[in-house]
C-alpha cells in the first residue's frame, strides 16, 4: 500500500503551514434571535461564521478557532437590538510559506484559475 501524503510530510514542516494566529474583532454582532444562547456559544458560533474557510490578507487560510481570549462589552445600541461584543481570539490558520512544495491533484482549470484539491480540506 502507497503510504498517504501526510505520512511524508515532516512534523516541522506541518508546523510551519499550520499557525495559531490571535485576532481581535471590535464588533461581533449577536441578532437579537441569537441573545437565548449562552453568551460564549452564540459569540463562538458568530466568529466561527465570520472567519472559518476564509483567507486574511497576509495571515492565511482560516481552519478552526482554537480559542476565545477575551470578550468585552455586549452593548446594545437603540432601534437595533443586537449585541456588539468586542472579541479577541485565537485560530488556526494554513499558511504555506514561499517556496513551499505542496503535491495536490488538479481538478478544474480556466480562466478564473486553477482549483487544486490538497487532500485535507
Amino acid at each position: 500500500s502507497e503510504p498517504s501524503a501526510w505520512s511524508r510530510v515532516s512534523p516541522e514542516a506541518i508546523l510551519a503551514m499550520f499557525q495559531i494566529s490571535r485576532l481581535e474583532d471590535a464588533n461581533v454582532k449577536i441578532l437579537p434571535e441569537n441573545l437565548g444562547k449562552p453568551r460564549l456559544e452564540a459569540i463562538t458560533q458568530e466568529i466561527e461564521s465570520l472567519y472559518i474557510d476564509k483567507v486574511i490578507k497576509d495571515l492565511g487560510l482560516v481552519i478552526t478557532l482554537y480559542e476565545i481570549v477575551s470578550i468585552e462589552g455586549g452593548t446594545v445600541y437603540p432601534g437595533e437590538g443586537s449585541a456588539h461584543f468586542k472579541v479577541e481570539f485565537r485560530v488556526v490558520v494554513f499558511r504555506p510559506f514561499v517556496g513551499e512544495i505542496i503535491e495536490g491533484t488538479l481538478k478544474k482549470a480556466d480562466k478564473t484559475g486553477l482549483y487544486v484539491d490538497i487532500g485535507f480540506f
